[in-house]
């Protein structure tokens, strides 16, 4: 058991994570699809432009900054896994190893800066559901923003989890 914990030590960050790169690839591009599938969907069903492009600039912006804060979040997992054991070993490789992970502020700047925009792009869908329901000429009409909005909503919490799935960018 002892000599398979020192294989796993001495592969490189790059080893580590290069078998997440087909599913990273996925992820992304089944992300971009299902985002512009909502679009699409989003112009279906929304009769207003303002709303139309309210809410599909919402949905890219939450759906986007989800998924970079996904990937950070991913990248922060690997790096303390990685340093945790770097760690362990006591010896200069590994300290030279160590040297070379992504700083922890680095990481964590990233991950702020893409909650943020996922926050603003999360308080937007719900501006523009709340505006479009208040404002439009039925309530079924209204209903549409709505139902928009939370697709939205749920699409942004998709990817965010999807990326953490694959591999970080880092």
């Amino acid at each position: 058991m002892s000599e398979s914990r020192s294989l796993v030590v001495h592969r490189t960050l790059d080893e580590h994570i290069r078998p997440l790169l087909p599913r990273t690839r996925a992820v992304v591009l089944g992300c971009a699809v299902a985002v512009l599938v909502l679009i699409a969907l989003v112009c279906a069903i929304v009769s207003s432009d303002i709303g139309r492009v309210a809410l599909s600039a919402a949905i890219v912006v939450a759906t986007a900054s989800a998924l970079l804060a996904g990937t950070c979040y991913r990248l922060r997992e690997v790096r303390r896994r990685r340093g945790n054991l770097l760690r362990k070993r006591h010896d200069e490789e590994a300290d030279k190893e160590r040297a070379q992970l992504p700083p922890r502020e680095t990481i964590t700047r990233r991950f702020r800066v893409s909650l943020s925009g996922m926050t603003i792009g999360l308080l937007g869908l719900a501006a523009a559901a709340v505006i479009g329901y208040s404002t439009s000429d039925s309530p079924q009409a209204g209903s549409w923003y709505v139902v928009a909005a939370l697709l939205g909503i749920v699409f942004t919490a998709l990817s965010f989890v999807a990326a953490t799935y694959g591999r970080p960018l880092d």
